[in-house]
């Protein structure tokens, strides 16, 4: 069996506005995760 590296995602910036943040979910529930490096909102 091979290796698999990990996948990162990495931003200089937080996002400005709602529609830049990360979409995360499974397909039936979703949530958008945004913030900086001290806080955090996920709606």
């Amino acid at each position: 069996m091979s290796q698999q590296k990990h996948m990162k995602l990495w931003y200089n910036n937080p996002p400005r506005e709602w529609v830049e943040g990360l979409p995360v979910g499974n397909g039936r529930i979703a949530a958008m995760v945004e913030g900086g490096m001290y806080s955090e909102k996920v709606t």
